[in-house]
């Protein structure tokens, strides 16, 4: 629904400053020589062979390209059984590891110095994706002092002797005091920086969607520009490893991603009255006998969204927002807003001052909310 906005003006070198995620904090060298890993299987994998030799053509493609090597992929594995496509796919995967990777990616996206600035979920519009301030520090011995044994193994990676001796321990005070007691343990130094990495003072409320999936084509799971901040509804339950496209085939004009996609203009909401309605100045009393829809007559292809991510029908729990925002509509046209800035003869009851505090057009364009879109086009 809404398109990813690329920071090229507020942060020209945001893609450099992606590729650098993947280099380690204290070296020069791309961390866990994920460069040269790609080397290796491309050159021992005629499957791979057509594929960039440098990693930041990968990483950094635009989706159009990254399309292309999807599509290259299919090809260039058809030919493999698919004992060797799924052995192949556990080779890339260690290279292009989403997971060694996810937490890293994530600040990338939060730090405000890079630019990116999105609040709702761009394939619906209907939740928020933000990231918010914690102390990490603090957040760490919280978990420490209040989780099961379940999650103390999962978290720190200990045998079962030394989780029960940390699970039975007095809260923790601090992170020396930790340390100090899992080295007594028989542990390595420096267990609290190593398993919570205290530096990162961000947390997000919000997921990073492959547009096209790293499950089918693992090549593209580190790539930039197949990113998409979404809500967990979204990518979890509905898309899930889905392709944006009819026939399994992606479609460059369905995806926030790319510079085709223009959901905007070609797809509008609207409020249609059904036969039993009483048109009036005051919709909201009517909601029965009105129907919210997604109209995508313009460009019939974006109806696959529309469907995929089932946004008529959570939409319709919106309606009586929609039929507000009408109804606002009615009762403050431009004419009757000049007659409230005439009677109140007063300069902060201008005619631009109270439209704004009715329909709030400034914040909305400076601090996109939800349900952005669907207030916009009820209002025009």
């Amino acid at each position: 629904m809404l398109k990813v906005k690329y920071p090229t003006q507020e942060c020209p070198n945001y893609e450099d400053l992606y590729y650098e995620v993947f280099f380690k904090k204290d070296s020069t060298k791309k961390d866990s020589t994920i460069q040269d890993k790609w080397k290796s299987l491309r050159q021992n994998n005629s499957a791979l062979q057509d594929f960039p030799e440098d990693l930041s053509k990968i990483l950094l493609a635009k989706y159009e390209q990254l399309v292309e090597f999807y599509k290259d992929y299919a090809e260039s594995t058809n030919s493999l059984s698919d004992e060797e496509v799924k052995n192949l796919n556990k080779e890339l995967e260690k290279v292009f590891n989403y997971d060694k990777w996810s937490s890293e990616i994530a600040q990338y996206f939060m730090n405000p110095t890079h630019g990116f600035n999105f609040s709702t979920c761009h394939y619906c519009d209907m939740a928020y994706v933000n990231a918010y301030k914690i102390d990490a520090e603090k957040d760490a011995l919280l978990f420490l002092n209040t989780a099961s044994k379940k999650e103390l193994t999962n978290k720190l990676d200990l045998c079962d002797k030394s989780i029960e001796k940390i699970y039975n321990h007095p809260p923790f005070e601090s992170p020396n005091e930790f340390d100090e007691f899992v080295v007594s343990l028989g542990c390595k130094p420096n267990k609290f920086d190593r398993t919570f990495n205290p530096t990162q003072n961000m947390r997000r409320h919000f997921d990073i969607e492959h547009v096209l999936p790293k499950s089918i084509c693992p090549l593209v799971g580190l790539s930039l520009y197949n990113f998409v901040p979404s809500c967990q509804v979204c990518n979890s339950k509905l898309k899930q490893t889905r392709v944006l496209g009819k026939k399994h085939t992606p479609e460059l004009k369905l995806s926030p991603t790319s510079d085709k996609y223009d959901f905007d203009h070609m797809v509008k909401f609207q409020l249609v009255p059904g036969k039993e309605c009483k048109l009036s100045a005051y919709p909201t009393q009517d909601r029965d006998n009105y129907s919210l829809d997604l109209d995508t007559s313009k460009d019939p292809d974006y109806d696959y969204n529309v469907q995929l991510f089932k946004l008529r029908e959570r939409y319709d729990y919106h309606k009586m927002e929609a039929l507000h925002w009408l109804e606002m509509r009615y009762q403050y046209s431009d004419a009757r807003i000049e007659m409230m800035a005439s009677a109140f003869d007063d300069p902060l009851f201008r005619f631009n001052h109270i439209k704004e505090s009715i329909f709030q057009s400034s914040l909305d364009k400076s601090h996109h909310r939800v349900l952005g879109k669907m207030k916009k086009d009820i209002l025009s």
